[in-house]
């Protein structure tokens, strides 16, 4: 007798071997067929789910506007200016948005004539999304908005021909552009394609429309 150690997974029967292969052979793909077979391993079948809760699926908009902000003119009325907004807002639970915009444009000849300024706004907003028709969603909002001007050449005369008190009053006009106010409004977002929508705003902030990404 001869005792024989280690790997006996060759001592098989024919028999044996047989199924084995029959096995290994089944198993296989063998044609296109195969891949529209109804066999399903359990452990392998992956459950997408939905929240059905969110009007708005995705997380992220990421949106460009135009439209009209309010201010000062040289004689300290209220006007509209002409300003591109970019905003950007995250889905923080469902149908809850928080929203952070920035806007900047340029007036020409203020606060004098020959001087421009910049003027830039800078916005918060808290949103709740509502499904209304036409594929389309209103947000609601509510926020905090902080505007200033900024120009340099105010109050500065290089030629010496300004008074002080003309100098004075330039100053103090871009530093009347300065504001810091709670506003309120509504967003309107319609969908037009796969993760891109139009958008138009409506509040005491801006009113303006444009286009966006979502993801």
């Amino acid at each position: 007798m001869q005792i024989i150690t280690g790997d006996d997974s060759k001592f098989r029967s024919a028999n044996d071997k047989k199924e084995s292969e029959e096995s290994d052979e089944a198993s296989l793909i063998q044609n296109d067929g195969d891949l529209y077979n109804d066999v399903v391993i359990e452990d392998e079948v992956l459950e997408v789910g939905e929240n059905k809760n969110r009007h708005l699926k995705q997380d992220n908009m990421l949106t460009i506007n135009y439209g009209q902000v309010r201010s000062l003119d040289q004689n300290s009325a209220n006007v509209g200016y002409q300003q591109f907004i970019l905003s950007y807002g995250y889905q923080i639970r469902d149908n809850l948005w928080v929203e952070a915009s920035y806007g900047q444009n340029i007036i020409r000849d203020f606060p004098s004539t020959g001087i421009d300024t910049t003027l830039r706004q800078v916005s918060g907003k808290l949103k709740y999304t509502f499904k209304v028709p036409f594929y389309s969603y209103i947000q609601p909002y509510i926020g905090f908005l902080s505007a200033a001007g900024n120009s340099p050449q105010a109050g500065i005369d290089p030629t010496g021909n300004t008074s002080q008190t003309d100098l004075d009053n330039e100053t103090k006009l871009v530093d009347s552009l300065t504001k810091n106010e709670v506003i309120f409004g509504a967003t309107v977002v319609r969908h037009l394609a796969p993760g891109w929508y139009a958008r138009v705003d409506i509040g005491s902030d801006a009113v303006s429309g444009g286009f966006g990404l979502e993801f």
